[in-house]
């Protein structure tokens, strides 16, 4: 990406005839002299855009979004990028995490910019540095910790996207100040300056009037067609140690990536208090040349009030999750077998619960494997037999017309069927599915049809059993409560009846979660829910009650072992698409992560080599790699022997 930056070797800023940025933006240093009543500021924290993962366009319009907000400035800002250590909890465990933060500060309310903008944000304080004293090579700050800093002096034409974020991976802090200025002060100085020396691939322009008429003319060009504007940066890098030996190591790690990278550092002297405002470079940028500055970025999920789910793999931070901020609620998993698809779930719902103790959960057990998991939650476990009789005929809860519609989806029946159904349904005597059945083969005996039989599976056995009697877990007549639907102990896995109990069971969730009051958080969680695809009408269904979700607060959690199920079904890609929470696990099927799902290739090669309970989580423009983190308690809780738990 090509970034032209101009060295302007400490000499004033050119603007609007105010003060330089660093003095006017820049609160000083704890240990600084004051003078009168310090300056009002506004600091805030800067949700950051994930870029690490990301391809060319979405680079391109983050970028972008920075443009925005900058050339919308009216006066110098500071934005500083550090890393913040706490204890989280994670069910029982305790870790101490180290997370990065992104903090701007200005002198006045920005926060309509950062809308305009689009970066998420909340208020903040502005990191201090308290100085303690100063030596000729360190300061010493107030901590007993020892720095040394290097302000940015020159760099070459082209940078990747984000390489102050790259820097920072090898520091403690970076503290940059941006100055608008001027567009036509700027120009006019450029053209007649003779000392300005401009940098391109790295090697400087030719000293003569004509290389410098020519640049003039190219950066009027540029501005003219890009409408871009003129931004003043002062950036400083900062390394920190707890002794003069540490302190060197980390100063030497600095200094080797910037050389790696073209760049050129000075040590910021450390002669008086005021050290981190006394970078001696300022850098002129155009601002549609701010990739390589992009400041709002990292590979972070941390988000204030949400749910610990695990260990970020790239900042040692923690991955904190609020499903308030998605734009839909729904969560899809894939992971090999073996790979802690289950144990994800329960991290996740467990979590979830912990924080929302009023949350509604139900789980359609597929395979048996969230009983003791069920318990240990106090929910009810339903072991879906012939002998349980729950109560969840939709005619119990829905008018009769669209109970009639429903079972001929989930039946898949002909039209002239459908049309037997939709009749009896509208038969005042028709109350339940057994009402139905029987009026459907009064018609077929006065008719001389059968349509009566495509209906039969629902007066047989376990199904027959869910249908009957009054609800046993909510909605009219019963008390909302937590369960776990047991099918396999009934049902031979993936067959007919095996997916009308699933479906029996998800509409009910739904029905039931629409009649809770909204600021209940319902979860639904489908482990292996991508079997219900394989049926056109439920696939059809399903994706359904998936868009309409968000509107009554309601989290569908949905897994498969195999992408190949997702990519096969229509239904179950669209329903995919709209999750704006995906998690892979370790998964092995290469050329699907890379072509049908277009994960880029560091992603890919990742999830392959992933260990159990890593992988990446997509939650809407983050992505982090993330461990799963579990307590002893918990692990026991998730135990996924099918029989663990069990009645005798």
């Amino acid at each position: 990406m090509d970034v032209s930056l101009h060295s302007t070797a400490g000499r004033a800023l050119i603007g609007n005839g105010g003060p330089p940025a660093v003095d006017a933006s820049a609160a000083p240093p704890a240990s600084a002299p004051r003078r009168g009543a310090a300056p009002p500021r506004f600091s805030y924290l800067i949700r950051p855009v994930n870029m690490l993962y990301a391809d060319r366009d979405r680079q391109e319009a983050a970028v972008g979004r920075l443009k925005t907000l900058v050339d919308s400035l009216d006066s110098p800002v500071v934005v500083d990028m550090y890393r913040e250590s706490e204890e989280i909890t994670f069910g029982s465990r305790r870790l101490e995490c180290s997370s990065d933060r992104t903090v701007l500060t200005a002198r006045s309310d920005v926060s309509h910019l950062l809308d305009q903008a689009r970066f998420g944000h909340e208020r903040a304080e502005t990191p201090e540095y308290a100085v303690a004293s100063s030596r000729s090579s360190h300061i010493v700050l107030g901590s007993g910790l020892l720095a040394r800093c290097y302000s940015l002096h020159s760099a070459p034409a082209r940078m990747p996207a984000g390489w102050i974020y790259w820097m920072f991976q090898q520091c403690d802090f970076v503290r940059m100040f941006l100055s608008p200025i001027d567009p036509s002060a700027y120009l006019s100085v450029l053209r007649g300056s003779m000392r300005n020396s401009v940098l391109s691939e790295g090697r400087p322009q030719p000293d003569t009037i004509d290389g410098r008429a020519m640049v003039g003319e190219m950066r009027e060009r540029v501005l003219a067609q890009n409408s871009a504007g003129i931004v003043n940066a002062r950036v400083v890098f900062g390394a920190m140690g707890a002794d003069a030996a540490q302190l060197g190591r980390r100063s030497s790690l600095l200094a080797s990536r910037a050389r790696g990278a073209r760049v050129a550092l000075r040590r910021v002297p450390h002669a008086d208090a005021a050290w981190l405002r006394a970078g001696r470079t300022d850098i002129r940028v155009e601002t549609g040349s701010l990739h390589p500055l992009f400041p709002f970025i990292s590979s972070e999920l941390y988000e204030r009030g949400g749910a610990a789910w695990g260990i970020n793999l790239t900042t040692g931070g923690a991955v904190k999750y609020d499903y308030a901020r998605r734009r839909n609620y729904n969560i899809a998993i894939a992971a090999t077998s073996g790979a802690g698809k289950s144990h994800t779930i329960k991290i996740i719902t467990h979590r979830a619960k912990r924080l929302h103790p009023d949350a509604f959960v139900l789980i359609v057990d597929i395979e048996n494997e969230y009983v003791r998991f069920g318990r240990g939650l106090g929910m009810a476990v339903v072991d879906v037999s012939p002998g349980v009789r729950l109560g969840m005929d939709p005619f119990n809860y829905m008018p009769g017309h669209r109970a009639a519609s429903l079972f001929a989806g989930m039946l898949g029946v002909g039209t002239l069927a459908r049309y037997s159904m939709m009749r009896a349904a509208e038969d005042g005597k028709c109350r339940s599915a057994a009402d139905m059945v029987r009026l459907m083969a009064e018609e077929d005996s006065r008719e001389g049809t059968d349509h009566a039989s495509f209906a039969r599976i629902l007066r047989m056995g376990p199904v027959r059993a869910m249908l009957e009697g009054k609800p046993a877990l909510g909605g009219p007549g019963g008390a909302d409560r937590s369960a776990v639907m047991a099918l396999a102990g009934a049902f031979a896995v993936n067959s007919e009846e095996h997916r009308m109990a699933a479906r029996i069971s998800l509409e009910f969730a739904m029905e039931m979660a629409t009649r809770m009051p909204r600021p209940v958080p319902k979860i639904i969680v489908l482990d292996e829910g991508w079997a219900l695809f394989r049926d056109e009408a439920t696939a059809e269904s399903v994706e359904e009650l998936a868009r309409r979700a968000r509107k009554y607060n309601v989290i569908i959690i949905m897994a498969t072992q195999n992408v190949g199920d997702i990519l096969r079904h229509r239904h179950a890609l669209a329903l995919f698409n709209n999750c704006d929470t995906k998690i892979f696990l370790k998964l092995d099927e290469r050329r699907q992560l890379a072509g049908e799902l277009g994960l880029p290739e560091s992603e890919v090669r990742a999830l392959l080599s992933a260990e159990r309970g890593e992988g990446f989580v997509h939650a809407s423009e983050n992505v982090v790699r993330t461990r799963m983190i579990a307590d002893e308690g918990e692990m026991e809780m998730f135990e996924t022997d099918p029989n663990a738990g069990r009645a005798p």
